[in-house]
């Protein structure tokens, strides 16, 4: 590249200059350490995301870091980063774990895991060549040696990293992508607050169910939907006691059932709230909260990460209420998109038959237990499907 490709040690004290490398007018380093190589780079990335047409609440850097911090600490952390003329045009920052595939141990570069980081992409400028830019950060990623195989998450079908397949084929290694759910998301174009035209546009039965709902819950109480944009401690304890008081609690996966997560979404919202885009509702009705929703606004989509009900309200359909007061508040905010980030579910086919694709990309570099494991994935693995629960070899663990 042009100037130098700088790895750090875990400490970030050390740097190691490589040998110059450049693909067309982009240059590139890569970043390896603890969470200071995502200090290193926060303000450029930031920067990227606002002014480059990629600014969703979990590409940006504040999130990632509180992301990793609570979920993959003691983790190292791999920052990939492309240039054009000193501005930052691409960043990949993942997460290098080991792991077992099919019984054999390998060395992944893999998108933070679990199910709390519900969208990934390579942050790419939108008027740059996706491909190019994919390719410059393989090139950066090739520098750091003690990886098998990289495995992006969660990646909307139109994301950059679509371009990862074709870009690593170029480089010589194995590229593949696999559609894995479709997350539903409703569309508020051409939507101005009048809520007939939005609502006749769903099922008869949907219209006559949502009226009855409404008719109930008014004759039991006024209902009043609140918005906070700030990390309110009241206003989350409520959330999370709403969600306990669903199938969550009873299975004591709520998040008031587990102190790290509460921490972890307590962060969140700290984080997203300094920074301008979080949301929280609450529906209240007769001044009793019956239903919540934990989410983010940005760039005129709304993202819903959470959602929670008391279902000792059930009888008014207290989920269907609070999306009612949600899309029409976004509306009146003149945000274009909710994202429910979820995979498809009943409940959603009621408010929207839209959807999007994510899938799971993933690179294999030129090592033998890469190269393996791309044909265990990719080849062999469909063949024995209907085996695939009775081998003790077809697992892949974290």
């Amino acid at each position: 590249m042009i100037g130098e490709s700088v790895i750090y040690s875990a400490c970030g004290l050390e740097k190691e200059t490589n040998t110059p490398a450049k693909t067309a007018e982009i240059t590139w380093e890569c970043f390896c350490g603890g969470l200071d190589v995502i200090d290193a780079v926060a303000e450029g990335w930031r920067e990227l995301c606002i002014n480059g047409g990629c600014n969703v609440p979990f590409f940006r850097p504040e999130y990632f870091r509180t992301y990793v911090r609570c979920f993959e600490g003691g983790q190292r952390y791999v920052i990939a980063a492309a240039w054009r003329e000193k501005m930052l045009v691409g960043v990949l920052p993942l997460v290098l774990a080991s792991e077992r595939w099919y019984g054999v141990p390998v060395r992944v570069l893999t998108s933070p895991r679990g199910d709390h980081y519900m969208r990934f992409d390579v942050v790419c400028r939108k008027d740059m060549d996706r491909q190019q830019v994919c390719a410059s950060l393989l090139m950066a990623l090739s520098e750091v040696e003690s990886w098998d195989i990289l495995r992006l998450a969660n990646v909307c079908d139109d994301g950059a990293a679509a371009a990862l397949p074709e870009a690593a084929r170029a480089c010589g290694w194995a590229g593949h992508g696999i559609g894995a759910r479709s997350v539903p998301h409703v569309s508020l174009a051409g939507w101005h607050g009048d809520w007939d035209w939005f609502i006749a546009q769903r099922s008869r039965n949907f219209r006559h169910a949502m009226r009855a709902a409404k008719r109930k819950a008014d004759a039991s109480g006024e209902l009043t939907l609140r918005r906070f944009d700030t990390a309110d401690a009241r206003a989350l304890t409520t959330f999370y006691q709403l969600e306990a008081a669903g199938w969550k609690g009873r299975r004591g996966t709520a998040i008031l059932r587990q102190p790290h997560l509460r921490q972890y979404y307590d962060e969140t919202a700290e984080c997203a709230a300094r920074n301008g885009y979080f949301c929280l509702y609450i529906l209240e009705m007769g001044g009793q909260p019956i239903a919540g929703v934990y989410g983010f606004t940005l760039d005129g989509c709304y993202f819903m990460s959470k959602i929670g009900c008391n279902e000792e309200f059930s009888q008014f359909s207290p989920g269907h209420l609070i999306m009612n007061e949600v899309l029409r508040d976004c509306a009146s905010r003149e945000v274009h998109d909710v994202d429910f980030l979820s995979s498809r579910v009943p409940w959603t086919a009621s408010w929207t038959s839209q959807g999007r694709t994510c899938s799971y990309y993933y690179v294999f570099r030129n090592t033998m237990p890469a190269r393996l494991m791309a044909w265990f994935h990719f080849k062999l693995r469909p063949v024995v499907r209907p085996l695939y629960h009775y081998l003790p070899f077809t697992k892949v663990e974290s």
